[in-house]
């Protein structure tokens, strides 16, 4: 299954579009990770995941046979995945939240995916006539979910939803519409999913899955611990590459990027990823609050056309938040106006912007890093 979908060199495969890379470069990569491996006495396949991480610069996660097992069968667990469940894919095949489908098919002998392009007019359908229990999702699908009315198919048992933060209020109405969503935190370099939502319909947070060990540090950044680590990126030096191991801590423990409240395995708050805090007008400003907010706020207006809330640099606040849209309305001026009169100075939106299309990862991520481009250093647009 896996080997028709995805390029095999050196043992390791490649999950990205490989058939847009020359030979010569996949064999250099595939053959560093492969001696770091043999190196660490690892002998068993790789799996290398493209990511261009937030400068664009690509890099690649290093997995193994092992890791992801220990991920797919952590999975089972919590999930309690059975051999009648059957996963359906609209993700990405060369993304994790693609990838995770097909290999915990082939490893937990699972029925065959089914895989089709994301289509809202045909979903409820096409669940229910191939038998699916599960499908993973991001916000972005549960939005248009929502905004279409479309009710669960009878055969869903589970919609797993990861990708980036689902606020209640779009979780609540999914829910209402016989989804039963569950959220997940995770990341490439865990090998899906760190923490997931209980089957019960709650907002009480997510545990962390039993194959993994978590904390935070003084600053309230996840640690984690377990098999399911990645083993390390492989990063392009000039013309060559090499691998940086993954860095653990005296206790085993990997540092992510994500900010997280616990309580014991239990994730109670989400503050974000580090990247995400700025400062505007002196002031410590979480982002992606700040987009759930403004999230929130479109609801209660009845508002429902998407918007992205992007930081750029400004010479007198340090930042500053301006808005990115796709759907070109006059509307946005006035929507603008009654958000800042509510918020705060640092959390008020100094603009917005049209653009032809807003540009978005295979799974429906805004990619900050290509928007910053349109834009100089002094936060004007070029």
């Amino acid at each position: 299954m896996l080997e028709e979908k995805y390029v095999l060199k050196h043992n390791v495969h490649c999950i990205w579009d490989a058939r847009k890379w020359s030979e010569d470069s996949l064999l250099q990569i595939t053959s560093v990770a492969r001696e770091f491996l043999n190196s660490s006495g690892i002998h068993c396949r790789g799996y290398l995941f493209q990511t261009s991480g937030t400068t664009g610069q690509p890099k690649f996660i290093l997995h193994t046979e092992d890791t992801l097992t220990s991920c797919a069968q952590g999975c089972q667990t919590w999930l309690e995945l059975t051999q009648a469940d059957r996963w359906m894919n609209v993700l990405s095949e060369f993304h994790m939240g693609g990838f995770s489908t097909y290999f915990r098919t082939q490893v937990l002998r699972l029925k065959p995916v089914h895989t089709t392009t994301w289509d809202i007019q045909t979903l409820k359908e096409q669940f229910e006539e191939h038998q699916c229990t599960l499908i993973s999702l991001v916000p972005t699908q549960v939005y248009q979910i929502v905004e279409a009315q479309l009710q669960a198919p009878q055969s869903l048992r589970l919609a797993l939803v990861g990708g980036g933060a689902l606020d209640a209020t779009l979780w609540k109405k999914a829910h209402s519409l016989g989804w039963n969503v569950v959220r997940s935190l995770g990341s490439t370099e865990t090998g899906s999913q760190i923490f997931t939502e209980r089957q019960e319909q709650t907002l009480l947070g997510a545990w962390a899955l039993p194959h993994f060990e978590v904390r935070t540090d003084a600053q309230s950044t996840l640690q984690v611990k377990g098999e399911g680590l990645f083993k390390g990126y492989v990063v392009q030096e000039g013309q060559d590459y090499r691998v940086l191991p993954t860095v653990l801590d005296a206790e085993g423990f990997w540092t992510s990027a994500d900010r997280v409240q616990l309580d014991g395995r239990r994730v109670v708050k989400f503050y974000g990823r580090i990247t995400d805090q700025v400062k505007i007008l002196g002031h410590l400003v979480d982002v992606n609050q700040v987009r759930d907010k403004w999230k929130e706020f479109l609801w209660e207006q009845h508002y429902h056309a998407e918007a992205h809330l992007e930081v750029l640099p400004d010479i007198k606040s340090e930042n500053q938040l301006v808005l990115c849209v796709d759907q070109f309305n006059a509307g946005w001026e006035g929507l603008i106006k009654q958000w800042n009169q509510r918020v705060a100075a640092f959390e008020g939106i100094r603009g917005w912007f049209y653009l032809k299309q807003i540009p978005r990862s295979d799974i429906g991520k805004v990619q900050s890093y290509q928007i910053k481009r349109l834009f100089s250093d002094d936060g004007k647009c070029v």
